[in-house]
């Protein structure tokens, strides 16, 4: 089995599969198409959830307790504990009955803001308090995850696949000097998994949003949940450092921080918490994820009988939606039961 991508979808997709019983090798680009992962947030939760398709569900709605199962795996098997910071969200929301709809169908705990009891007059700045939130640190789990691989006897090759091939019974893959054959593959590199399926049928519409972040240094707790609003986010770790994102830039894959975000994303941060106006942020990065024009992720044979597997379009869902998407692609290219209905997920051929 190859799997073809680095960031924290491939390496559980990548695990999962091993676990099946299957040889498996990693094929990561490293830095050369930076995975979107390496530079999301983390919060395991759609940004306002009500707003999602319906098929997200089966993706995201256990994601804290699955990303709780795997510490305890990478506990036991690599002594590594990364973070998960169980903090709640508190949330700006004008279509509060939309949302408290939402919240009665899914039976999630969402409640009035005030209700949070966090104090500092973070709440007053909200409508909602989802208690039930969590963020992972996740350059802390991709670092984890790829010990874990390594653990487990997955070889991971750094290096960027210039093409995919599939031929009667096998498929092969080129990367660098290398050239790889097995009996199935996995394309799961983000926005660029449309350029490296290029020849083959799929015809999913995939677009680079690129997206930036600021990093600033706080007291632990200063900030004491993840703020959510529409003009931006915050979201704190257990050592003080805060997140502030995110921009969204549709159609571009330049990878390089620009002014003029650093710009909109310092006075979004400042508008929640107005002491961050002063400080100076201690970092400023870019990624790009994997846009999708329609409503859910792409996951599944690139056409009937294929054997070349597709996991991408994930957007800004990525990192919530990793785990069981691993399971789910598993599953498939094993030919095993799914655990939940794949067919809103394949691919148009």
């Amino acid at each position: 089995m190859l799997v073809i991508g680095g960031g924290i979808i491939g390496r559980f997709i990548a695990l999962e599969c091993q676990a099946r019983g299957m040889t498996v090798t990693l094929i990561d680009a490293g830095q050369s198409r930076p995975s979107a992962s390496w530079a999301g947030g983390g919060i395991l939760s759609p940004l306002f959830p009500w707003r999602y398709h319906a098929s997200w569900r089966p993706l995201v709605s256990d994601s804290l307790d699955r990303y709780g199962q795997w510490r305890e795996v990478l506990r036991s098997e690599t002594g590594l504990f990364p973070e998960i910071n169980a903090c709640g969200m508190l949330v700006r929301e004008s279509e509060v009955e939309q949302a408290r709809r939402w919240a009665r169908d899914e039976r999630v705990k969402l409640l009035p803001a005030r209700e949070s009891g966090i104090s500092g007059g973070f709440s007053e700045k909200a409508e909602l308090w989802m208690p039930d939130i969590a963020a992972v640190r996740n350059s802390r789990w991709l670092s984890a995850l790829e010990v874990l691989c390594e653990h487990r006897g997955i070889r991971r090759v750094l290096s960027s696949v210039s093409d995919v091939v599939e031929s009667a019974g096998a498929v092969e893959v080129c990367a660098g000097e290398e050239r790889f054959r097995a009996g199935q593959a996995v394309v799961a590199a983000g926005y660029w998994s449309k350029a490296l399926l290029k020849g083959l049928p799929f015809t999913e519409e995939l677009m680079p949003v690129k997206g930036e972040m600021l990093l600033y240094q706080l007291e632990p707790g200063e900030i004491p949940a993840i703020l959510l609003a529409d003009s931006g986010y915050l979201i704190p770790r257990k050592d003080g450092l805060v997140l502030a994102g995110s921009t969204l830039n549709a159609g571009v894959q330049d990878m390089r921080p620009g002014a003029a975000a650093h710009q909109v994303l310092r006075e979004s941060a400042a508008d929640w918490y107005p002491p961050l106006a002063k400080l100076q942020p201690v970092a400023h990065w870019a990624g790009v994820r994997p846009g999708n024009r329609r409503p859910q992720p792409i996951i599944g044979p690139i056409h009937q009988g294929s054997r070349i597997c597709v996991a991408t379009g994930h957007f800004r869902n990525g990192l919530v939606s990793a785990p069981a998407t691993g399971q789910l692609v598993a599953e498939m290219v094993s030919g095993q039961p799914p655990f939940c209905e794949s067919q809103p997920y394949s691919p148009s051929s």
